[in-house]
């Protein structure tokens, strides 16, 4: 059988980006994530629902791949009719979500939403978990190596999915 022959020009980074981030969140001290690591495909939220009572596991951190495309003007695509020798650019998603804050029924009245105090702590966890992200991405990207863009922090869409949370987009240009 012929010997597996493995990329080197992403993979390894999503690798190392995703052990700085399941370090730095480690560092926080904050409430134990049910999952850190590497991500396939789409983003699937799992780990927020009915488990995250006080002190309960809850939430998820991840890297993954969103996309990859031949850029010789990074970080743009190239729209060339010849670009098959172009270098690649990769679109690459570092994030964390945690249990959001859940209001209570309250039968006869309906709904009564979540108190401002588990807001404020909701906001507090959010926040730690963006700096955790920005440190492990200066971590990853730290020696200068590489060619990259960082994005900005935007809320990931959860549909009411008992999520709170967020992720940041990095550009990163292949090396060769």
């Amino acid at each position: 059988m012929a010997k597996f022959r493995e990329d080197t020009s992403i993979y390894p980074l999503l690798i190392n980006l995703a052990s700085c981030l399941c370090q730095e969140v480690d560092e926080i001290h904050g409430p134990s994530l049910c999952y850190c690591g590497v991500l396939t495909g789409p983003l699937t939220l799992d780990f927020c629902g009915g488990d995250c009572a006080e002190g309960a596991c809850g939430g998820q951190a991840w890297v993954r791949l969103v996309e990859g495309f031949p850029s010789s003007t990074f970080p743009s695509a190239d729209s060339n009719l010849t670009n098959c020798g172009s270098p690649w650019a990769y679109q690459v998603e570092i994030g964390i979500a945690r249990c959001a804050p859940q209001g209570e029924s309250s039968g006869v009245n309906g709904y009564s939403p979540p108190t401002m105090e588990a807001n404020v702590r909701a906001l507090r966890q959010q926040t730690a978990d963006l700096a955790a992200m920005r440190r492990a991405i200066t971590c990853c990207f730290g020696s200068g190596d590489l060619d990259y863009i960082v994005g900005g922090y935007a809320q990931v869409d959860v549909s009411g999915g008992g999520c709170l949370g967020g992720a940041i987009n990095i550009y990163v240009r292949e090396e060769f």
